[in-house]
């Protein structure tokens, strides 16, 4: 059977050829030079994709967040540049700290709050009645509460109680920073350490994980995590999959086991609600955050939905971290013996008691704090993403179109050799602390991100990494197995939070001379 194009080609004036050939080059180019048409003489510059609007998207998902992090790296003169993903459709990108500084000032412009209605509902598959009322920002439940609260919609008055909580937990006499400590060191004194080498992620994980359900929720049996013990699988599952759910692509069918996870997740927090548990055992936290849901007319389902999140949010950075300091802690053998040294010197570990006061203080964690920080910088590749409200002026010279998308970009600066030097890449234990002798902390650290949407949380996170870390290496020695090292990160996913080990790391752990860790003040 003759070939259509071929008989096409055979049967065509030479006109018809020349046609058929040069057309599609023609588009291509006129595509090409149209993306980089800019929309206003100071928009920020823009750089063009090889396939002209979808290429950016398409690198995007093939390479993660490392696509638009390289693409900052590799463009060091543009502290901003355009991204366009269609004639009018927008993505800027912030390489830049003083401009980060000055994205986030602008908070009624470049704004995070509009997309979170979306957002929610893309992660934790929420109902529209329950989208509807996340996109009320300004609605009061009614009456009488709008003259004791000044009308705050939902996700204001949630972020009031959660802000106004977690920041207690810079005080180590707070219900929430002794409460997580204790669950925590009682993880660290159950574990029992077997001949062989262990993956440290995994136990670090279910550590943290066990301890964060048993605080949240209650020690005792109507504990989600008591009732069903595949929960703990079922929220890492879940994690691997957040960053496709927030495309909004059917998460069933591109990311099951995270889909599946997340449903199980979800069903165990609504029959935890259901039958009381929240009141009887939850943290005061979790408690006033249903209340809030509750008193906006929130049904069972979308409680119970919006738990997965909060809770998700309260144990993924904090056990992924934990597991990097850890690691490079397992590697250096001589930054391990200095890191006990100082504790045990500062009186932060003393008689078997990690102390809660000390660690508030500081003075006896300065390496420590030092160590997670660094480990910070090199897997936290987060993004912070605004929309553009209105056509506006960034910093009195970069134009930005009203609906466009801003993201400042953490993950450049984390990279940038102009912020951090040379040997950028290279792990050093001391980086912050040489930087706080020289009194120049950089602005370019973004792992809590920035501004008005800085994660509230820092300060307990925080806390929860030195606690759990302190106990881990007073009550454990710690080697990498035999042939193993620290890989680099698994940046080729979205960077929701700290980034994952592209490879096991197996370590040799043996209980040191002592008894149980205590909590002390």
């Amino acid at each position: 059977m003759p070939n259509p194009i071929f008989s096409l080609v055979e049967t065509s004036s030479p006109t018809t050829i020349a046609v058929l050939i040069f057309l599609p080059i023609a588009i291509y180019l006129f595509l090409y030079h149209y993306q980089s048409a800019r929309l206003h003489p100071d928009e920020p510059p823009i750089i063009p994709s090889r396939i002209p609007f979808v290429g950016h998207m398409l690198g995007m998902g093939v390479h993660g967040g490392s696509y638009v992090k390289n693409l900052g790296l590799k463009n060091p003169s543009l502290p901003i540049f355009t991204l366009p993903f269609s004639p009018s459709n927008r993505l800027y990108v912030v390489t830049d700290p003083h401009l980060a500084t000055a994205v986030q000032r602008a908070s009624k412009t470049l704004d995070f709050v509009p997309l979170v209605p979306g957002i929610a509902q893309n992660i934790l598959g929420l109902d529209k009645v329950t989208v509807d009322k996340l996109h009320q920002m300004k609605a009061a439940p009614d009456e009488e509460y709008e003259r004791e609260k000044g009308g705050l919609g939902f996700l204001p008055k949630v972020n009031e109680v959660f802000t106004s909580e977690l920041l207690k937990a810079a005080d180590h006499t707070s219900e929430l920073t002794w409460g997580a400590a204790r669950e925590l060191v009682d993880q660290v004194n159950s574990l029992r350490a077997g001949g062989g080498g262990v993956d440290l992620l995994s136990l670090v994980r279910r550590l943290v994980t066990t301890a964060s359900f048993r605080f949240s929720y209650g020690p005792g049996a109507g504990n989600p995590l008591a009732r069903d013990p595949g929960l703990l699988e079922a929220v890492w599952d879940f994690d691997r999959g957040v960053g496709t759910m927030l495309t909004g692509l059917p998460p069933w069918l591109l990311a099951p086991n995270a889909y599946r996870g997340r449903e199980r997740i979800a069903k165990a927090f609504e029959k935890f609600i259901e039958s009381g548990g929240m009141e009887e055992g939850a943290c005061g936290l979790m408690k006033k955050r249903v209340e809030v849901a509750r008193m906006y007319g929130f049904s069972l389902e979308a409680l119970a939905r919006t738990e997965v999140s909060l809770f998700f949010a309260a144990i993924v950075n904090t056990a992924t971290a934990g597991f990097w300091v850890l690691a490079r802690l397992a590697e250096d053998q001589e930054l391990l013996r200095a890191v006990r040294e100082e504790l045990t010197e500062a009186g932060v570990v003393a008689n078997g008691k990690v102390s809660l006061a000390k660690i508030k203080e500081g003075h006896g964690v300065r390496k420590l704090t030092a160590v997670v920080r660094e480990c910070l910088r090199l897997t936290s590749d987060t993004y912070s993403t605004r929309k553009v409200m209105e056509d506006v002026m960034l910093g009195e010279r970069y134009w930005l179109k009203k609906g466009s998308m801003l993201q400042i970009s953490g993950g450049t600066m984390h990279a940038d050799p102009r912020i951090w030097g040379e040997d950028v890449n290279k792990f050093r234990a001391d980086r912050f602390l040489s930087l706080e002798k020289e009194s120049r902390l950089p602005t370019g650290f973004r792992a809590f991100g920035g501004g008005k949407t800085v994660c509230p949380g820092r300060y307990f996170a925080l806390m929860e990494i030195l606690v759990f870390v302190s106990s881990m290496v007073t009550k454990f020695d710690m080697d990498l197995a035999a042939g193993c090292r620290v890989p680099e990160k698994e940046d080729k996913v979205m960077p929701v939070h700290v980034l994952e080990p592209k490879s096991k790391v197996m370590v040799e752990l043996k209980v040191r001379d002592g008894g149980e860790i205590l909590v002390g003040e």
